[in-house]
């Protein structure tokens, strides 16, 4: 799954000269980084993959100013619903308490993007072989999870069943060995049909599966 957060802390600027009459809103975003790691370390199991990276932090104008305000925005990943459902309760209480040891306050915005995609086994067993029939079972892998965020979970919501799968393009050849996110990212476009043939056998296995 693939929640993102957003914080925005409010303090009270002042010149660096007198830190004594300001809440500096740096001291306190970058406590409340620390925190949220060990929210992940010190509260949930470590059998439950929780990750949570704080990826943009903006604050202050000057060199010689104590920030007022500071945003830190963000992202939780999880494999397990149950975990899903308690880790924005555990973080906003986190960030709240910590921005009021040092007298200040947050607004905490919260949304849950997509949900945890799982391949259903018997499902899984049919697209591999679906696979294997167009590329060659040499070129059939099996990857390790990552809490990468995908929006096919919404398709397997309610129990229905389904296969989520990549279809290798990495060509260092012609440039497409860039990973995603990256700005010049590309595929090698020759790699599209294979996946348009493994679209289609899996689609003729399932139907055939109970002949």
């Amino acid at each position: 799954a693939a929640d993102k957060f957003e914080i925005t802390v409010h303090g009270k600027s002042g010149h660096g000269s007198l830190p004594n009459q300001t809440i500096d809103a740096v001291v306190v975003g970058s406590a409340i980084v620390m925190a949220i790691q060990s929210l992940v370390s010190r509260t949930y199991s470590p059998l439950d993959s929780v990750t949570v990276t704080v990826g943009q932090i903006h604050s202050g104008t000057r060199w010689n100013i104590i920030a007022g305000e500071a945003l830190l925005d963000g992202t939780v990943r999880y494999f397990n619903n149950e975990v899903g459902a308690r880790v924005e309760d555990d973080l906003r209480r986190v960030v709240e308490n910590t921005a009021a040891a040092y007298g200040a306050t947050v607004d905490v915005s919260y949304d849950r993007i997509v949900l945890p995609t799982f391949n259903e086994a018997s499902h899984s067993a049919i697209a591999e072989k679906s696979a294997a029939k167009i590329v060659g079972e040499e070129n059939v892998v099996k990857l390790i999870k990552t809490t990468g965020g995908e929006d096919f979970s919404f398709y397997l919501q309610d129990g229905k069943p389904g296969v989520f799968g990549f279809v290798g393009t990495k060509n260092p050849e012609i440039g497409t060995d860039l990973p995603h996110h990256n700005e010049c990212f590309d595929i090698d476009e020759s790699a599209l049909p294979n996946g348009a043939g493994v679209y289609a056998q899996y689609a003729v296995d399932y139907l055939m599966q109970n002949e």
